[in-house]
């Protein structure tokens, strides 16, 4: 009875908040708990992504066995490559894996390990066969496809499907690996998209349909405005543009104080300033928009009712998915040029 009494801006704020300080909580306890904090870590990201590929494939007109075993496939992209750097990803001690090079030390062991861990994700391979992960995913999406009622609407779902199980699989084994690699980045990405996500509301709350007088995509989400948009980009450009500047001043004029970022460090820092401020909040709007284009064409407001004036975990985390995602693959680029 209390929350229905509550405005619902207050109400989305409030819900906002406490999933924020959860997910925190976890990451902060993955990250400091050691080993069996990176295998809780494997469980409940291996769990989140079966969760999330269940809420998108729901809609779609498929056999309940259908939808769960398209859920589980997504156990197959978190779990694989099962190679030695993945074990040694588990089993070294987090200060050694993300020990940086020094006086000391000039060519630390596990320098280049979230490099080399990505990009192994991305060659997908399975005992030790480059890239044969992807026709498996494939066949172990296409399967339970067949079965749809409508058929011909199976390749058009087929492709959907096999787009976003990528997307969330790649995505939270990214999650995983930047918990434990790049303490600090992955809690400011966070924020980051969570800062997109909210001035883009409020902005276009306050100031939506004033200026350009037409939506942002009208066809894909009517509530969605130019305003809100460059509110929600501007704001989120200038908070990462700060923190990346920090980082700058320290590596390239002796600071004390700034951010680490970690091994993304030994990227050329004037690649990071300029590239992440931009790309971070485009790709959340884009991914916001991307699975509001997915809800609008299967004909539902939400992917669940799992969080109160938010809708499903996809709803929620629509967004840090696509910037994850991309960011993986600006790390998988220019790590080529730093190994």
């Amino acid at each position: 009875m209390v929350l229905k009494n509550i405005n619902p801006i207050a109400k989305k704020s409030l819900f906002a908040l406490i999933t924020a300080i959860i997910c925190t909580m976890l990451i902060v306890f993955i990250y400091f708990w050691g080993k069996p904090g990176k295998i809780f870590g494997i469980i409940l990201f291996t769990l989140i992504s079966i969760f999330a590929v269940f809420e998108f494939v729901k809609s779609f007109q498929l056999p309940f066995w259908a939808k769960v075993f398209l859920s589980l496939s997504s156990v197959f992209v978190v779990l694989t490559p099962l190679n030695n750097d993945f074990i040694n990803f588990i089993n070294v001690d987090n200060k050694i894996l993300t020990q940086l090079p020094n006086e000391n030390w000039p060519n630390p062991e596990y320098s280049s390990i979230l490099i080399e861990l990505i990009q192994e994700q991305f060659s997908f391979s399975v005992a030790s066969v480059p890239f044969i992960g992807f026709p498996i995913l494939i066949i172990l999406i296409l399967i339970p496809c067949l079965f749809i009622k409508d058929k011909s609407k199976i390749l058009s779902s087929f492709f959907t499907i096999l787009i976003i199980v990528i997307l969330i699989s790649f995505a939270t084994k990214f999650l995983l690996y930047l918990t434990i690699l790049q303490f600090s980045l992955i809690l400011i990405l966070i924020s980051s998209v969570i800062l997109t996500d909210s001035l883009a509301y409020f902005g276009g709350k306050l100031f939506g349909n004033k200026i350009f007088k037409r939506k942002l995509a009208p066809n894909i989400s009517p509530n969605k405005t130019i305003e809100g948009a460059i509110a929600g980009f501007v704001g989120s450009f200038l908070f990462l543009l700060l923190f990346f500047w920090l980082n700058y001043a320290k590596i390239n004029y002796g600071f004390d104080q700034g951010i680490n970022f970690g091994k993304l460090s030994e990227l050329d820092p004037l690649i990071l300033l300029i590239i992440i401020p931009i790309i971070v909040p485009i790709f959340a709007i884009l991914g916001d928009l991307l699975f509001s284009f997915t809800k609008r064409r299967q004909e539902i407001k939400d992917f669940s009712n799992l969080i109160p004036s938010h809708g499903g975990l996809l709803d929620r985390f629509d967004s840090l998915i696509m910037v994850i995602f991309v960011f993986g693959i600006l790390i998988a680029i220019l790590g080529a040029f730093v190994q």
